[in-house]
């Protein structure tokens, strides 16, 4: 009866581990793949006008080749006429949709400058942020036309690139993804620094005896976690306006000039880590809190019994107690902070001049763009980052072996 019963648990538990496995590795898998591949806008949707011109060409030179077999030069000098007119028809339409875009670009760059002076507007200053990402994907589609002119490669199916997409992401410390990959390692460092700080420094006020309306406090503190982060990345964006926001009207009350927050590039970038520090760090108020009543009373009574300070107390018993529950949830906050996308792209758009892009934002704008195996190269250097990051730690601190 036992081993019947078993046999119908595998049924039902097969199935469903074969579902989400599928649902959990399959986008990895397939980002991987792609990766590997040069799939993008324009080898998924060629236009129809150079592959009639492709296909008219590709006859002609099978009828040369056969007629040369024959010695039929009549028909070989005849048809060489017709392929030297379609090669001008395809270079033709191929220079045609180059100036196109470029024509496209130059205006877009124009409105942008134009724009420039009322930057300060957030309504103005994310048309700048639109036109911008609007210019990455006409440059990609430029850097493609000039490719494939270049090289005579006008029907260009997809395939197989190997490493090119790699190589192109970290061709030097100079190319921009490596920038935007150390800005965002730099935002992961001082965001994940002060949750974990305020965090557990709240946690150990809030876990005082003598305090009183110990609910109310942390129902208050954990408000900004509890409320939909886009909301609060909106309200925070009003918060920081330049001529309007409350942070400047508070700080001119102080005597303190007003902070270009959203449009100077450092105050933009400092902006939205605090931003992230205020909707981060009530995460780490809940976990420390529930590290601390973990503790038995005890080893504090015998702590004062044996003379030992605050400072003692928090360093030999606190602190070692609580590190196996801490250092999981750091590694989550890392892995959250490293990958944010609403912060960024709600308050900031990535701008001003790119100033605040990140990992997620820069893969957003690729796959906008229509780059898809190039932002899916991202996705794969990121995911192996954060697969070593999570290993070094977890080894080194040895959090799930206590």
């Amino acid at each position: 009866m036992v081993k019947k019963d078993n046999k119908l648990a595998y049924l039902y538990l097969i199935p469903a581990f074969l579902i989400v496995m599928i649902i959990s590795f399959g986008p990895i898998l397939y980002g991987i793949g792609l990766s590997f591949l040069n799939v993008n806008l324009y080898t998924m949707g060629e236009d129809n006008r150079i592959k009639e011109i492709q296909g008219n060409i590709e006859n002609t030179v099978n009828i040369i080749n056969a007629a040369k077999k024959q010695d039929r030069l009549d028909l070989v000098s005849k048809y060489e006429e017709k392929l030297k007119i379609y090669e001008e028809q395809r270079d033709n339409l191929t220079k045609s949709k180059i100036q196109t875009v470029k024509s496209s670009i130059a205006s877009l760059e124009n409105e942008i400058k134009n724009l420039e002076p009322n930057k300060e507007d957030p309504k103005v200053n994310a048309r700048i942020i639109e036109r911008q990402i609007q210019i990455e994907g006409y440059k990609n589609e430029l850097e493609y036309l000039n490719e494939r002119l270049e090289n005579k490669e006008f029907y260009k199916p997809i395939k197989f690139v190997g490493l090119r997409n790699y190589k192109r992401s970290l061709q030097s410390l100079n190319s921009e993804f490596v920038k935007v990959l150390y800005r965002t390692v730099i935002w992961t460092i001082i965001n994940v620094f002060f949750h974990v700080t305020i965090g557990i420094f709240l946690a150990l006020l809030l876990n005082r005896e003598d305090l009183k309306l110990k609910g109310l406090y942390r129902t208050i503190l954990i408000l900004p976690w509890a409320v939909p982060q886009f909301i609060t990345a909106l309200i925070w964006k009003i918060l920081y306006h330049s001529q309007f926001g409350f942070i400047n009207k508070l700080l001119n009350v102080v005597g303190i000039p007003s902070i270009p927050w959203l449009v100077n590039e450092r105050w933009a970038f400092v902006a939205v880590i605090i931003t992230n520090i205020w909707l981060g760090f009530p995460f780490m108020i809940l976990v420390a809190t529930g590290a601390l009543q973990s503790i038995s009373k005890s080893l504090y009574e015998a702590a004062d019994i044996d003379g030992a300070t605050t400072l003692q107390k928090l360093r030999l018993i606190t602190l070692p107690l609580i590190k196996p529950t801490m250092i999981p949830a750091t590694i989550l906050g890392t892995i959250w902070t490293f990958t944010n996308f609403n912060v960024v792209y709600l308050i900031t758009g990535g701008g001003p001049n790119k100033s605040t892009e990140l990992i997620a934002t820069y893969q957003y704008n690729a796959l906008v763009g229509g780059n898809y195996s190039l932002a899916a190269t991202y996705s794969v250097i990121t995911f192996i980052i954060l697969a070593i990051f999570t290993t070094i730690n977890t080894k080194v601190s040895k959090a799930f072996d206590e």
